[in-house]
């Protein structure tokens, strides 16, 4: 039994009596049973689990986590699988469990930002969460037809994460720098650096226990619950419910705080007579502010331009970096993560066109292929997945195939299969969420007009202008003269 893994209690039952039997002794189930009972459980859990799992589990914790002394001091961020299915958009078939990122105030215990999705955690989801946070939070109950009192906004101080890929990469590390926070991991092996966190994700799953489509958080639960059967809410449903719940969890008495969140997050700004500190600084949702927080590359620029996923990047605006480019090293680009034809570069020496502004200068450049249709990274990097897995070169045409592909066979397959609904819904999650952020003020280049346009619109014109007099001599022909052309 003490082992890595172990036996079955009933397997260590037939084979200890098969032993004792041998060596001429008799002992009962129920004696054995006992012995089994007074093993220390932190020398089963360690015989059984390793040292480490003994050590976060029965080791006494020897550092206490830091006082907080005000709002947005410190965030703790993590993501979270929702024990819940949803159901595509029509309402007809279940397309699996959805993602959380959550971010909780440590000083108020409020809900600082989060994001919704299908996506797995990555720098993109991380990006999202961050954008809510830090903005006005007014939008969402607009949008979901609900009031409520959320007024946490603003630059957090330091944001703890785990050493996730999305939290340790460069991506994170430079939006935190560029906004002046402290990104922080959490030490290995001492859990109660994310204990908020994760009491958060406790509480938020007891509460997802009572909802239609619930899975349980073991496999006996999901036989019990059944949520394949019980599945009601769309991603736009859940949405709208979590942010419920999240007003439900503000309002609620706290015992770690003595009050709940909301009552403590404004009784630091305001008091009986008035306000006593100055509100944090707000940020206004712009795609200049969203762009720092979008994911990250950098790129040498090259002749053609930028060369990103084997997509090419130009624009008129790269002319002045391309002929200086040995002049400078690798470029700072931000990617749309729900469009992949345009990047945002950054001008190595030149800052926004306000002579005031200290924000940096950000070009719109576009891909080289006009017609390529709109795609997400995580699309754009299914389709050169898949160009590869065929043998064939990654080219932009190639992978403009594949997508429109994937998009014909999503529309194909959505009533065939779950993953198919699972990703036309990710498809129109992704619309939607380019919906929402701000527009891109730059527009593609239009193709540059054929040297005989002209006369082919003059031609266009003049059938036109026939075909409507020929209409009005037709229409002025009565029954009468037809009856005495024919006599």
């Amino acid at each position: 039994m003490l082992k890595r893994g172990g036996t079955k209690p009933r397997t260590f039952y037939r084979k200890a009596r098969h032993k004792l039997q041998q060596a001429g002794f008799h002992v009962s189930q129920s004696t054995l049973a006992d012995r089994l009972t007074n093993i220390p459980e932190h020398r089963w859990t360690k015989s059984r689990k390793g040292y480490n799992e003994t050590r976060k589990t029965h080791d006494p914790l020897k550092d206490h986590y830091p006082v907080v002394h005000r709002p947005l001091e410190a965030i703790q961020i993590d993501h979270w699988k929702a024990d819940i299915e949803i159901v595509s958009d029509d309402r007809l078939q279940v397309i699996g469990r959805v993602w959380i990122t959550l971010a909780i105030d440590i000083y108020s215990r409020m809900i600082f930002g989060m994001h919704v999705g299908i996506d797995p955690p990555s720098t993109t989801t991380f990006g999202l969460a961050m954008i809510n946070g830090m903005t006005r939070k007014d939008y969402i109950a607009e949008k979901y037809g609900f009031t409520w009192d959320n007024p946490i906004a603003g630059k957090p101080e330091r944001i703890e994460a785990d050493n996730a890929g999305e939290f340790r990469g460069n991506s994170a590390q430079a939006s935190c720098e560029h906004f002046a926070i402290v990104l922080k991991w959490r030490p290995l092996g001492q859990p109660q650096y994310g204990g908020h966190i994760e009491r958060l994700n406790g509480n938020l799953a007891q509460r997802f226990k009572d909802l239609p489509g619930a899975t349980g958080s073991t496999s006996d639960e999901k036989k019990q619950l059944r949520p394949e059967l019980t599945a009601a809410f769309t991603l736009e449903d859940i949405t709208r419910h979590v942010w419920l719940m999240v007003d439900e969890y503000h309002n609620d008495p706290h015992t770690g705080i003595g009050m709940t969140p909301l009552e403590r997050h404004n009784s630091y700004y305001f008091g009986p007579k008035g306000p006593k500190r100055h509100l944090p600084p707000l940020y206004v949702d712009s795609l200049n502010f969203r762009l720092h927080w979008f994911p990250l590359e950098t790129r040498t620029i090259q002749r053609y331009g930028i060369r990103i996923d084997f997509l090419d990047y130009y624009s008129e605006s790269l002319k002045w970096l391309v002929r200086n480019r040995k002049n400078y090293g690798s470029v700072e680009v931000r990617r749309h993560p729900f469009d992949v034809r345009v990047i945002y570069v950054k001008h190595p020496n030149r800052k926004a066109e306000d002579p005031a502004s200290t924000e940096d200068a950000w070009m719109p450049v576009h891909v080289r292929q006009l017609n390529f249709p709109i795609a997400s990274i995580f699309e754009l990097q299914a389709a050169r997945r898949e160009v590869l897995q065929r043998k064939r070169k990654p080219t932009p045409e190639n992978l403009a195939k594949i997508i429109s592909e994937q998009y014909r066979s999503i529309d194909e397959a959505t009533e065939k299969t779950k993953r198919a609904r699972r990703a036309a819904a990710r498809k129109a999650h992704h619309d939607r969420m380019r919906a929402e952020g701000p527009a891109d003020p730059v527009q593609p280049p239009k193709p540059a007009a054929s040297p005989t346009a002209k006369l082919d619109a003059a031609d266009n014109q003049a059938s036109l202008t026939d075909a409507t007099n020929l209409t009005a001599i037709l229409a002025s022909i009565t029954d009468d003269d037809v009856e005495a052309t024919f006599e």
